[in-house]
């Protein structure tokens, strides 16, 4: 799944709803969360002071988005 994939499927969602099946982020502050989905993949996820998700991405190990 490509960056642009992500960030077309997951922003409306609220940050709890991604909780419920990531479990705890690996990171989380600044209204962003990030959970390490295999062994070199972030997913980068943006959220608003309601919770609701604006914006999200993948990024490599070196910090570079994925598929853009």
């Amino acid at each position: 799944m490509s960056e642009a994939d992500v960030n077309s499927l997951l922003p409306g969602y609220h940050i709890d709803q991604l909780r419920e099946v990531w479990g705890k982020p690996d990171t989380s502050e600044n209204s962003t969360a990030c959970w390490k989905r295999g062994n070199d993949t972030t997913l980068v996820v943006s959220y608003k002071n309601n919770g609701i998700v604006a914006i999200c991405g993948l990024k490599d190990d070196s910090g570079a988005s994925i598929g853009e």
